[in-house]
């Protein structure tokens, strides 16, 4: 009988530290993780979009298909250098979403997520991070920063997003241009 209400003791002792190591996350660490990496993060992911924008040349009214291979996306993640918190990020690209494969701070983890169109901008959505990375990334603040570099980006190139589809190793992205800053009379 001792040993069952010790057993129950060790029991509810894990389920404390659990439950405390979780609300230490989500108040303390999390938060600081977040106020170290959204600066990087968005000026990152505005850079990115920015220089794949600035070097197309869209037909006003007229859709264009841009294809972004993993490949490709992997390159401009080793060439963009300093990551920030991260030692090292490979993304892959498929039918269900994108997956980023990361390490930071001693620990590592894969961040999901789907990528969608709202109101003409791609968007990622519904990210979660697995492993232990996961307790320390806030994932839906990094998100909506990420999100809003994006939306900024379009913006500014005067671009909209009118379809995405991924498949096994690449991304398609069905750009137009908004016709903003175009003389031209419209019909």
């Amino acid at each position: 009988m001792t040993l069952l209400i010790a057993l129950i003791g060790v029991v509810a002792l894990a389920v404390i530290m659990v439950a405390g190591f979780q609300l230490a996350s989500d108040n303390v660490i999390k938060p600081l993780v977040a106020n170290r990496v959204e600066p990087e993060i968005d000026r990152g992911v505005e850079r990115f979009v920015s220089g794949q924008l600035a070097s197309m040349s869209l037909p006003v009214n007229a859709p264009q298909e841009v294809m972004v291979s993993e490949a490709e996306l992997n390159r401009r993640i080793a060439e963009q250098g300093d990551l920030g918190p991260l030692d090292g990020a490979r993304a892959e690209i498929n039918s269900d979403g994108v997956v980023v494969h990361m390490d930071a701070y001693g620990l590592s983890g894969a961040y999901r997520a789907q990528v969608g169109v709202e109101g003409g901008r791609a968007v990622l959505q519904g990210g979660s991070i697995n492993g232990p990375l996961g307790y320390v990334i806030p994932v839906g603040d990094l998100e909506e920063v990420a999100n809003e570099a994006i939306a900024r980006s379009l913006d500014a190139s005067d671009i909209r997003v009118t379809s995405v589809t991924l498949v096994d190793g690449e991304m398609v992205l069905t750009l137009e241009s908004t016709g903003a800053g175009n003389d031209a009379p419209s019909g």
